[in-house]
Formats: C-alpha cells, structure tokens, sequence
C-alpha cells in the first residue's frame, strides 16, 4: 500500500518482474487515498520503482533498497508463505516479570503445526498454546539483559522464522544519551589467560598479538572497574578470527591483534577465547548493566575469507587493478576511491552494488548480535562503503530486534568533515556518529596554551541543527587511530611509533590538560567516548603506538589524579540526568573560558565552566531566562568545594588556572 504525500492521479509499480515495464501495473486508489495493488510472486527479493506522473521514484515507506543495473532502487523482499507466520501481538515487562502474546498462522501448505518452543537466555521456558494464540510468561529476573526466543515449526518440516524478544531489568529505563561508551581493545586490555598467547613470528611487538583476551576483560568487568567510571556501555573490539601470519605494513609486518581482518564470517580467534567466554563476558557487561557494542567491520575482509577465497575476484568485490595499477586507497588509479579502494592489497574491498554482498553482511550482523547478545554496532568506515548496507543494516535490525522496544545503536565511523558526516546520521542508517570535528576542535583547544574554546563552542551550539536533533553522537578526544591526547599535550613527537615511542611525560601541566579534556569530554551531550588508557592519560604516538598494552597498577601520582578526574566525572553522570540527556546551551565563550549548561524542562540547570589558561580568570556570566537558576539557588562544584549562587541574574564565576568546574544545585 502507498499513502502519497500529495494528491496524485495514477501509479504504477515497475520492477523485476515486468523488466520495470512502467504502465503494466497501476495501483488502486482506495477511498482513504492510498494506493494498493496484490501481487503473486515467488519468494525472493525484487527490485522495483513507484511510478508517479510516469517519474520514476523510491517507495518511501520502504527502508529496504536495492541495486539493479547500478541503479538503487526499492527492494521488494517477498516471504516463502509456505513457512509458520510468528507475530508479536503484546509484549510487556515489568520489574522482574515479562509477558508475550502472540499469533501462529499455518503456512500455506496447511500441514499443521508440528512444535512450539521458547527459551529464556537459552533455557526452555514454558509455553501456553491457545490457537491461535501463544502466552509466554518469565519471572524472577535478575538485573540486567534476558532475551526470549520463540520458535515454531510445521508437520512438513517447515521452520517459522523465530521471535527474538530482548528486555532489561533495570530501574531507569535507558536511552543511548545516557551512555558513556567505553572502547576496549581486547588484545591490549588485559591478559587474563596467558595459556591462549600466541604471538605471531615475525611481527614487530607493537603491531603483534600481546596477550589481552576476553578473560581479562571479563575479570575488568567483575572487578568493578567500568562502574568505577561510570561506564553505560563497552565498544568492544571484533573477536572475529583473524590471519595466523603476519602481513607488510608501514612499520613491518603486523597482525590482525586489532580485529579488522577477519578471516572467518563465525569463529571467535581463540587467542582471545571462545565462544563461551565471549559469551560470558557480554552476559557479565549486562549483569552490571552496560550495553555491549560490537565492532563491525563491513567495509572488508583479509584475503583469506572464504567470502574472497570461495569467490575470487566477482562481484561480492570491487577489483583490485584497475587503470592499469592498484585501487589502494590514496592512490592515483582509484575512482571514487572512498567507495571502491582497497586499504592494502590483501583486504578485499566489498562491493554491495551486489544484492549477495548486502544479505551476506546484514546475515552476519545479525548472526553475531543474536548469538552473543550483542546491542548495538560500532560501524567501522561508513564512508567507504554505499549508503545500500547502512540503509539495509538499520532496517534488519529494527525488524529482527527491536519487536520489544529496547533499541539497537548503530554508530558510525566517517572520518571526515561534518558535511560528510552528517550523510549518514538519519533516522534510517546511522544514529549517530563519532564526533570528528569536534575532537580537532578539542585538542585545538586544549593541548596547547596557543588555542581557543571558540571552535570548540561553534560545532557544539550547531550540532543538533547539523546532525538532527534526534542524533546520538558520540564525542571524543582520542581513538585507535590517532596520537594519544596525552603525548599532544605534551608537545611530544608522535611521528615515530617505533623508533622513537615518547615517554610517560613528568611534568604537571599535561595532566592538567587532560583532566580539563576530561571535563568537558565527559559533561557532553551524545554518547561520550573514553578510549581505553585515556583515564589514566596513557601517552602513544601514531598506530600502533597508541594502542599500548593497558597499565592498571603501580600508577603514578598524575596517573592517579587523571583517573579520580575520570571516576568523578563519570559516576556523576551516571547519577545525573540533566549531564545526560540536558540539552547543550552556551553562556559564555572567548579564547581562555567556556561556560555552557545542561537543561532539562522542569529542573535547574547544570553549569559547566571550563578556564584553558594558565592563569585564574574571573568572568561574570548572564543567566539566560529559562534555565531555572533563580537568585539565590545554591550551586555547588563537584570537582571542588567551591560554591556560588546566581544573583542580578548573572553567576560570578573565579576559576584557577587550567581548571574546569561542574555546578549542580543542592
């Protein structure tokens, strides 16, 4: 059925299976003036086009798109009706009860059905049959995540495709604004099972295999580190098997310790663990109620995937040569080489103008989220890929997991501009994205005492306008593929990783600086980034050097300033609903200050005041109407014991040398 946005006379639909004939089909205008037509088509998926006023166009209502002769079209994706029919009818959890109701349709060879089952975090659970109405009851919920599974098959044989019911136990119930999402690189995190170490001969240290394994991260997890942070969700690195060898690159021969050369489609690389291991420390994140993202590497694969080794140089890839040389990305020979380029001569590039490449991807995710219990992606190189995948991603997920409301994040990683970015933050592909710009903006400002807060405050007071008020994006300081925050402000040389790896730097003012990072990083709408090591102002130059094995212990006395910094900041959010989810407003900015709040409707506002320079400064801030801060409300700073109320209007701020202050009212 189409509903046009507009009156309209006639429309067609043309696809497949008229060779896009664009007058055979017209629709029915029905007396709501929507438009309708029934079809029998075999099972399969069809691309096709909407034909209105003999124009061409997508079907709107469609999330689903598809390539046809190198044009996007909308995708018809028809069911085998001979298949069960499963439909959620009501779905309800509350406290530590959930109820499901739902419907079992025969399929169309009416061969009766055969089993009902459902589980609870894999375990049978009890069903109550009332053709055609199925009643599936749990109770005694512990805190945390649990998924209920329902499956049903005929007396043919003929499996229905299984309900995935995904609900939390929690008190507050989450938003993804609500996250501090914290990046752990599993093989750099830490070693908690030195049996599975299995580094690669050959390979230079910084760029091998160092013992970090999903037992260590686990234990992390149960010690309580992330809660001591405040920690809502862990980005974790792909646990995809990657190449036993080591390949060339700029600094020698590497392996894939990172996770983006993924030579299996399924296995979990044992020299991080097992499935069950994998399993587990998901289920633990859970347990302590923090969401647990996937890395997902869609751009590519390593040459020894049965995806490039099955099918050689087809159509699932983009050619390697072409022009007469190589498509690496950043050479001379690539066309359009953001979508076609390879980033090195073994990681074939993926070509989703083929619809196998598409359905290949979207069953991958899929397999990986429901398996582990996985709730959300972090998207690598969205850019280098056609819209095509994160359009389809976004969809898939939604129609397999989210029947039960809880949401599925997807944030992605387009290293460029906010032109470029903002492509692919919609309420159909990306939720949001990381924050580059303004990460620049942020070391601008604060690794030298030569910047300015301005650029810092001009992408923070246009974000919503420039991504969507909706988006969740993610704000950071530093990641995997840059120079540590800490060695930039440090004035160290990162342009060695592995002759010339700067040092733990001893003098007092770095450490100011990133605890000022901190500050601001941390009081930040979206889902704020903390890469691992950062919280406790772990220094790196350029890859692989900044992705250090992580230090837990014997920390110095700035090590363990930076961290309380991190520990304060991080609960406190944790704690505080307007730092979560307050809409950002600036209330003053010049070079050396930026004061800015976090406002909720219905309660005051929290003034967060940031001073670069290394010299106290006094600035005396207007009050805009609306913030809820009367005269006299008792402000109290959580990073010090300062306190100050509004009077006239105006808040007098006095703030020491590179130093920041978060005011809540007590």
């Amino acid at each position: 059925m189409v509903r046009p946005a507009q009156s309209v006379a006639r429309i067609e639909v043309a696809g497949e299976w008229t060779g896009f004939n664009t007058s055979s089909q017209p629709l029915a205008r029905q007396a709501d003036g929507s438009f309708s037509i029934s079809l029998q088509l075999a099972p399969g998926e069809y691309a096709y086009k909407l034909v209105v006023g003999g124009q061409f166009a997508l079907d709107t209502a469609n999330p689903f798109t598809k390539y046809f002769n190198g044009i996007v079209n909308s995708d018809l994706r028809v069911p085998d009706c001979q298949l069960p029919l499963l439909t959620l009818q009501s779905f309800q959890a509350s406290g530590a009860t959930a109820d499901a109701t739902l419907s079992l349709t025969d399929g169309a060879s009416a061969s009766g059905i055969d089993t009902v089952s459902a589980t609870l975090d894999g375990q049978a659970l009890l069903v109550a049959l009332a053709p055609p109405l199925i009643t599936v009851h749990a109770s005694g919920l512990a805190a945390g995540k649990h998924v209920i599974q329902v499956d049903a098959r005929d007396r043919a044989g003929h499996a229905a495709k299984g309900l995935y019911l995904p609900l939390w136990v929690e008190a507050t119930p989450f938003e993804w604004k609500d996250a501090l999402l914290y990046f752990a690189m599993i093989d750099r995190f830490e070693n908690g099972d030195p049996s599975n170490d299995h580094p690669v001969p050959g390979a230079v240290l910084a760029g091998n295999f160092q013992g970090g394994d999903l037992a260590g991260l686990k234990a992390r997890i149960d010690s309580g580190w992330f809660d001591a942070l405040g920690v809502r969700a862990l980005w974790i690195s792909n646990p995809a098997q990657q190449p036993l060898g080591s390949w060339p690159g700029s600094y020698g021969r590497a392996t894939g310790y990172h996770g983006y050369w993924s030579v299996s489609p399924t296995q979990v690389d044992s020299r991080w663990g097992t499935e069950a291991e994998l399993r587990a420390t998901v289920d633990a994140a859970h347990a302590h109620g923090m969401r647990v993202l996937l890395d997902f590497v869609a751009n590519h694969v390593h040459q020894d995937h049965p995806w490039f080794t099955q099918s050689g140089q087809t159509a699932y890839f983009n050619p390697l040569n072409v022009n007469g040389g190589q498509c690496v990305c950043g050479s001379q020979t690539c066309p359009n080489f953001d979508l076609v380029c390879w980033f090195t001569p073994y990681l074939p590039d993926i070509n989703y103008r083929d619809q196998e490449a598409v359905i290949g991807m979207e069953n991958l995710a899929l397999d990986w989220m429901k398996r582990f219990g996985f709730d959300g992606l972090r998207v690598d190189a969205v850019k280098q890929f056609d819209h095509i995948a994160g359009l389809t991603l976004r969809a898939r997920l939604h129609e397999e997991l989210e029947a039960t409301g809880v949401p599925t994040y997807l944030v992605g990683e387009a290293f460029d501009n906010a032109e470029v970015i903002k492509q692919y933050v919609s309420p159909i592909e990306m939720h949001g994205c990381f924050d580059f710009p303004l990460m620049y903006a942020i070391q601008n400002a604060l690794t030298s005492d030569a910047g300015s807060f301005r650029g810092v405050e001009s992408i923070l007071s246009t974000n919503a306008a420039t991504y969507g008020a909706e988006a969740v994006m993610s704000p950071f300081f530093g990641n995997h593929d840059l120079p540590r925050f800490t060695s930039l402000a440090a004035g160290q040389d990162v342009s060695n990783p592995i002759g010339n790896p700067p040092a733990q730097p001893s003098d007092a003012v770095t450490y100011q600086r990133v605890r000022l990072a901190l500050a601001l990083l941390l009081t930040l709408p979206g889902a704020p980034l903390l890469y691992y090591g950062d919280e406790i102002a772990m220094p790196g130059a350029n890859d692989p050097d900044n992705r250090r094995l992580m230090r837990f212990d014997n920390l110095d006395a700035n090590e363990m300033a930076v961290l309380a910094r991190a520990r304060t900041l991080g609960t406190l959010r944790k704690a505080d609903l307007p730092l979560r989810r307050g809409a950002y407003q600036t209330l003053f900015v010049d070079d050396l200050v930026l004061v800015y709040a976090r406002h909720l409707t219905g309660m005051p506002a929290r003034v967060i005041a940031l001073n670069r320079d290394p010299n106290p400064q006094q600035r005396s801030v207007q009050l805009p109407a609306g913030l809820e801060l009367p005269d006299g409300t008792q402000l109290s700073d959580a990073l010090s014991t300062a306190t100050l109320a509004p009077a006239g209007g105006k808040l007098a701020l006095s703030l020491p040398g590179r130093s920041a202050a978060v005011y809540l009212p007590h």
